[in-house]
């Protein structure tokens, strides 16, 4: 065991050097210039993407995958395609067709297989238009085919628009209380998976700073038999083979891939030994000789015997989010709709509560349900027809079983809204843990949390009472949020070392310390979850440049991007309302914002503010989206543009030496005006659940209260 805690040891020491020399490098960039520092760029911004899901012509869910091209303002072109869930043996080749030209092949390994060309390498890259067709071939038969889309240019964003005029808002609404939530009715039963079908939730320690988790789910059908394992958040690197033993006996490995995902999935109709699996049975994924993940094989009975490895973690988020789009229905379907769905766990992890919202839908909403994919998809819960292309759903409550709440933290729960068009699904989410930078206790609502800088501590209030922790030093930075994905935010501070910007980081999932050199220590951090997997990615922004720096948790590569100037304010918000944080920047001179898009690479710019105002950008209408708002000092005014209708909202809450603290402090979903007053420690809330008053008292003169973005 100290051996292996020695390697880990020295993994991270050897991680840290080499993101301190990638660092480095970054920060010697031209400032024109986009960089992954993972060698998958091509040079260059991307000035055109097209992307295509690809489907099978059959009509049935695998195989199934995706493709995408990319132009750069270099000239140079990358096309890459991916096969998944594919029923043939490993080694079988693919043939890859765009616009029915044969542009490669690729081998299947463990029912995948990936094309990617680069022209900068020399290899062919054809040349891909909004129309054009895609299709992968196993031999003469077609099992995929797609057709591309997207393909709007990217500006350039070294040049700010010429901003919008500043819409004076109108006199400002009176708030109206919402109306009681109703109980929706109790969802509808769906078929109960096979009798003979077994499920394992997998746990484990943290690894590296990350708390991995996953599952094995074991099927017996007619004729055949198969065992799927899939592991996620295990912070090794790409290639590493984890080996998988099932009751004690060795039945395969797995390799990583980015993220820190890797499945293993065996079938007995494609000649693969599948092992006997019972109720009881063990299975054990080891690095070497180290454990990564665990667990225990339990049916889907509805009121399971809770084995220790089946019942959730401790000290695990309990608030899930899903952002529906069209592209992840399955076959997708091409449609301007979105939605939002929300689930909150109870303490006891008993109950869950859910909510949702759609807007956009091109005909009338029809239905919707939460639905799981084990063995086969079966439904656990049914929204109320709401009727009409944008609403809002009345707050449910339903009873879950340790094994429901393993499968949703396991990312095998997704929201469909189906409508009149699209009666089996218009819209798809799949549902992850979901943390802010001040929701500690992870129920999914912001919580009253300050930072004492006399005594280095972070003293916190929500439901598991007051809680106090050491992190940091009065000098240092507050950079909160989810860093170890377990769906809680963790105290962290970044740090001036010697120059150097170190992030340092408290783990809620076993409460030890990750420390990270990354950028300098006069770069502002811009933490946000920049690449949608549920965990914040270390960010910052280099004034001096008007570059921002960004490593991204899911796959550890680094990106810089110029979008700026020396005076700009750096807002890593979601303004787009894909579940990705955008890059965004606030111009005190001329109460500009500008922002780039991650949905589509979009960039934009609109003028609401003035000099002096402070920016807020938070989702004070619960559409999912970033609103551009302000905090005025001179006059306690805030000003809101809600990204839902366009409306403007103004109201006068606050002095002008109050700090704002917008957050979601009423459990609503929606963002309420609030201030944290430095002279007595107070906090000051408007709710908007009903539109009434509140206030806390909750630190003291000096402390540092901690912002929800």
């Amino acid at each position: 065991m100290k051996r292996n805690e020695s390697k880990l040891k020295q993994g991270r020491i050897l991680n840290a050097v080499i993101v301190a020399f990638a660092a480095l490098i970054l920060s010697v960039l031209p400032i024109s210039m986009m960089v992954n520092a993972s060698g998958n760029s091509a040079g260059g911004v991307p000035v055109l993407i097209r992307t295509a899901n690809l489907v099978s012509p059959t009509g049935s869910v695998n195989p199934h995958g995706e493709t995408e091209y990319e132009v750069y303002d270099s000239g140079q072109r990358e096309l890459e395609i991916e096969a998944e869930d594919v029923n043939a043996a490993n080694g079988t080749v693919l043939s890859f067709f765009v616009d029915g030209n044969s542009v490669g092949q690729a081998s299947i390994l463990d029912e995948r297989a990936k094309l990617k060309l680069k022209t900068e390498l020399g290899q062919v890259v054809p040349t891909v238009n909004g129309g054009s067709t895609v299709q992968v071939r196993n031999g003469a038969t077609m099992i995929l085919n797609g057709v591309f889309g997207g393909g709007n240019a990217t500006p350039s964003p070294s040049g700010s628009p010429s901003p919008s005029p500043n819409v004076s808002p109108t006199a400002s609404p009176s708030p109206t209380t919402s109306p009681s939530p109703t109980v929706s009715p109790s969802p509808t039963g769906s078929p109960s998976p096979n009798s003979g079908d077994l499920f394992a939730a997998l746990t484990g320690a943290t690894v590296n700073g990350v708390l991995p988790n996953g599952f094995a789910q074991y099927e017996l059908r007619s004729g055949r038999t198969e065992l799927e394992i899939r592991v996620r958040q295990v912070n090794l690197s790409p290639g590493t083979s984890l080996a998988v033993s099932v009751g004690n006996v060795l039945v395969g490995q797995l390799i990583l891939e980015n993220g820190g995902e890797g499945r293993l999935r065996l079938r007995s109709d494609n000649g693969q030994t599948v092992p006997s699996v019972t109720s009881g049975t063990s299975i054990v994924i080891r690095n070497g000789g180290t454990t990564i993940l665990s667990g225990t094989f339990v049916g889907f009975s509805a009121t399971p015997s809770p084995s220790p490895n089946a019942t959730p973690t401790p000290n695990q988020g309990r608030y899930f989010e899903a952002q529906l789009t069209g592209g992840q229905v399955v076959p997708p379907v091409s449609t301007a709709a979105r939605g939002e769905v929300k689930i909150f766990l109870n303490q006891a992890e008993t109950q869950a509560t859910i909510t949702g919202e759609f807007y956009n839908l091109p005909s009338a909403q029809t239905s919707a349900r939460i639905e799981v994919l084990v063995g086969a998809t079966s439904v656990v819960f049914n929204f109320p027809i709401v009727g009409g292309t944008n609403g809002n759903f009345p707050n449910g409550t339903i009873a879950v079983t340790p094994i429901q709440v393993a499968q949703l933290r396991t990312g095998l729960w997704s929201a469909v809204i189906a409508s009149t068009n699209n009666s089996n699904g218009e819209i798809r989410g799949q549902l992850s843990t979901h943390s802010d930078s001040s929701d500690f206790d992870g129920d999914g609502s912001n919580d009253f949390a300050v930072f004492r800088p006399n005594n280095n501590t972070w003293y916190t209030l929500n439901s598991a009472g007051v809680g106090a922790q050491v992190v940091g030093g009065a000098t240092d930075k507050l950079v909160s949020g989810d860093y170890d994905g377990d769906g809680r935010t963790d105290a962290a501070v970044f740090q001036n070392v010697n120059g150097a910007g170190v992030w340092t980081v408290k783990r809620s999932s076993d409460d030890g310390f990750t420390m990270t050199q990354f950028g300098l220590a006069s770069d502002t951090a811009a933490h946000g979850d920049f690449d949608g997997d549920g965990r914040a990615d270390l960010a910052v922004y280099r004034s001096s440049n008007g570059s921002w720096y960004i490593q991204k948790s899911s796959n550890s590569s680094f990106v810089g991007v110029q979008f700026g100037t020396s005076e700009d304010k750096p807002i890593a918000a979601d303004f787009d309302g894909d579940g990705k944080t955008d890059i965004a920047v606030f111009r005190p001179s001329n109460g500009g914002w500008y922002y780039l898009r991650s949905s589509d690479g979009g960039f934009g710019g609109v003028q609401f503010g003035q000099v002096g105002d402070l920016p807020i950008a938070g989702d004070f209408d619960g559409d999912g989206k970033a609103d551009l708002s302000v905090f005025r000092p001179s006059n306690g005014f805030w000003y809101i543009q809600r990204s839902s209708n366009g409306t403007y909202d103004f109201r006068q809450f606050g002095l002008g030496t109050d700090i704002p603290v917008a957050g979601n402090y009423d459990g609503d979903n929606k963002t309420d005006i609030t201030v944290f007053r430095p002279s007595n420690g107070t906090w000051y809330i408007w709710r908007s659940v009903d539109g009434a008053f509140d206030y806390r008292r909750f630190g003291q003169n000096g402390d540092i209260p901690i912002v929800s973005r």
